[in-house]
């Protein structure tokens, strides 16, 4: 900016802080100065002694943009220019991260990067030489566009300006990362000392889709073939353990490149993301939706998923890496253009006519498991449950698209058959809508009760496959088996032998 002096040693410490970032993938660029107040905050968070307290200086990285001079690396500029031509220029943020007071930038380009920052994890490496903050660059606080007049109470100049350094930038050896969840809690080191706080919150606009673009998200995604996990959880005490079990050996698979929890108890609050495998550079984040909850949160839209590969998961269910990447890759293979998975459903239908004139009428009855063992060599009816893989903007298509409002608000009364929806979702866009994967590895549920356990569960499935006029087409369901297995040995009764086994151990 044009009120910004630098000190002689600014471009050295550019160069030297350039080299150390080549280092880091998820370090995108230099700042020149060092901020001491956290304006993200209510009121605004002198930062000098939590720095010294975590050992920043001389530097340390951080996820806040920087406008007071910062070199930033070309790439990730690029990339989110691209993401920030579809995003909408006025107005409040609504997405589901946590933005603190600059959701309600909404001229600054620094709300957008830093959005894109939080998402992507991310960071600027900062100067903090001696623990003080001198830089390499001095804001003037001259009168512009956000200091309307002189001494301005809401930016003193003893919190902005600071002497300019005018020796030879330190070697770095070390530099800590310092995250900082903006507005609530400590981000978590590692998953296991997560710390829950009990929290009242307000419902706010359901505004996720306002602040979501699958095009900008294309800008955004990774190259790769890894996984992006979605786990969805209700917090309880007693449950807790479990899951962050689960979580914990899902970090640890290599294809693994983001896990996602959506968290709907709504008197409990996360922390906003823990590091659960510093060697992969694995993150887990937590999303608490801040609207009524409901099953349907567990497919909000969201730039946190990095991979074209999404598997949607159920906290207590367990599959091995390989079947992850087989159930990946028969995605891939088909152009993400199915849902893929291990465990199918079924439905009978009837047909009842009144008198010979009108039309049958069809009724559909959802089946757990099915009364007897069958055959069905043209696939399965319905394949959509406990754990599958899908593209990432199919989050979109459920939870946007306008069609199906009256079938969420279905979903949200009787807190029932998300998976239905999403199977019908995928169905009115791909032909076939999915591809039942036989696992090479059991499959671990830790699961002793759920939603198919209460009284009504598979009435008010039926009435589901009723209201999304489930037909035949829902019945080209594909089946993979596992390597060498022919389709005549692998019959319908063995598998669901095989399922009851899993399920019961």
């Amino acid at each position: 900016e044009d009120d910004i002096e630098v000190s002689p040693y600014f471009l050295q410490w550019a160069q030297q802080g350039r080299q150390w970032c080549e280092l880091d993938p998820l370090c995108i660029g230099v700042s020149l100065y060092s901020p001491m107040l956290n304006e993200l905050v209510k009121p605004k968070a002198v930062l000098t002694e939590t720095l010294r307290e975590m050992k920043a200086a001389p530097a340390y990285m951080a996820q806040v943009p920087c406008s007071w001079g910062a070199a930033y690396r070309p790439e990730p500029w690029r990339r989110f220019r691209r993401w920030a031509a579809h995003q909408p220029r006025t107005g409040r943020y609504g997405g589901d991260l946590n933005l603190g007071q600059a959701s309600g930038w909404a001229a600054s380009w620094k709300r957008f990067l830093l959005e894109v920052m939080l998402a992507l994890d991310w960071s600027i490496l900062y100067p903090f030489v001696n623990g003080e903050h001198s830089a390499y660059s001095k804001n003037h606080l001259e009168i512009g566009e956000h200091i309307r007049v002189k001494n301005d109470s809401n930016h003193r100049r003893q919190h902005y300006t600071f002497p300019l350094l005018n020796t030879p930038p330190p070697v770095l050896t070390a530099v800590p990362t310092v995250h900082v969840d903006h507005v609530y809690n400590p981000i978590a080191k590692t998953l296991d000392n997560a710390q829950i706080h009990r929290v009242k919150l307000k419902n706010l606009p359901n505004t996720a889709c306002d602040a979501y673009s699958v095009d900008g998200h294309n800008e955004l995604i990774e190259p790769n073939l890894g996984v992006t996990v979605v786990m969805t959880f209700f917090y309880t005490k007693p449950r807790f353990a479990a899951f962050i079990a689960n979580a914990r050996t899902y970090c640890s698979y290599k294809t693994v490149k983001r896990i996602i929890i959506v968290w709907h108890n709504r008197e409990y609050r996360p922390p906003t993301m823990a590091i659960c495998n510093p060697e992969y550079g694995t993150t887990a984040h937590f999303l608490q939706p801040r609207v009524p909850d409901t099953l349907s949160n567990r497919f909000i839209p969201t730039y946190r998923v990095r991979t074209r590969a999404v598997m949607t998961v159920d906290d207590d269910i367990l599959i091995s890496e390989r079947d992850m990447i087989r159930m990946s890759q028969v995605l891939a293979d088909g152009d993400y253009k199915q849902v893929v998975g291990p465990f199918p459903r079924w439905f009978t239908s009837t047909e009842t006519k009144v008198d010979s004139e009108s039309k049958p009428k069809v009724h559909l009855k959802y089946l757990y498991k099915p009364g007897k063992p069958q055959e069905h060599e043209e696939g399965y009816p319905i394949m959509l449950t406990k754990v599958h893989f899908s593209h990432y903007s199919l989050y979109y298509h459920y939870y946007c698209d306008v069609t199906y409002e009256n079938l969420r608000q279905s979903v949200q009364q009787i807190r029932n058959a998300e998976d239905l929806l999403y199977i019908k979702v995928a169905a009115d866009r791909y032909t076939p809508p999915s591809m039942f994967v036989v696992t090479v590895d059991p499959i671990k549920d830790s699961g002793t009760v759920g939603l198919h356990s209460k009284g009504g569960h598979n009435e008010a499935r039926s009435l589901m496959l009723q209201m999304c006029n489930y037909n035949a087409s829902y019945w080209n369901t594909k089946v993979v088996l596992p390597p060498g297995t022919e389709i005549s040995t692998y019959k319908h009764a063995q598998y669901n032998e095989q399922h009851d086994r899993i399920i019961e151990s």
